[in-house]
């Protein structure tokens, strides 16, 4: 990232208040900070695509299966923890209620899981289990 003006921090713009040497500009006048951005360059960008990458690769290696790779963290979960109501299995695997209940009814349409009623709270609707 460059900066013009007396500063090499993104973090202490500059706010005119101090003289900048490379422009001569006076204390008081404001001035546009110039910021070139390298979107090569920014970690979180950077870390995203190689979690892209990977994923899809994990993908094509369990497409055999018919599983998809959220489904395959389903899975997963319900083999660490055993038994999970919807919202606990929605926090771990950090999949959206809609899109977790819909991937739920294909792994039970697959029979790769098993959803009950649970026998602690009668209010409470489902658990999952690993078929």
């Amino acid at each position: 990232m460059v900066l013009s003006g007396p500063h090499a921090d993104p973090c202490f713009p500059c706010d005119g208040r101090a003289p900048c040497a490379k422009e001569g500009a006076s204390p008081g006048k404001s001035r546009a900070m110039k910021v070139a951005f390298a979107l090569a360059e920014f970690l979180p960008y950077l870390l995203n695509r190689a979690g892209v990458k990977i994923g899809l690769s994990f993908s094509r290696d369990i497409d055999s299966f018919g599983v998809t790779l959220p489904m395959w963290r389903v899975m997963v979960a319900l083999w660490e923890s055993g038994d999970q109501r919807l919202g606990d299995l929605a926090a771990r695997t950090s999949i959206d209620f809609s899109t977790l209940s819909r991937l739920l009814v294909n792994l039970q349409h697959k029979d790769y899981i098993v959803r009950r009623r649970s026998g602690l709270d009668g209010r409470a609707l489902s658990q999952f289990r690993l078929a």
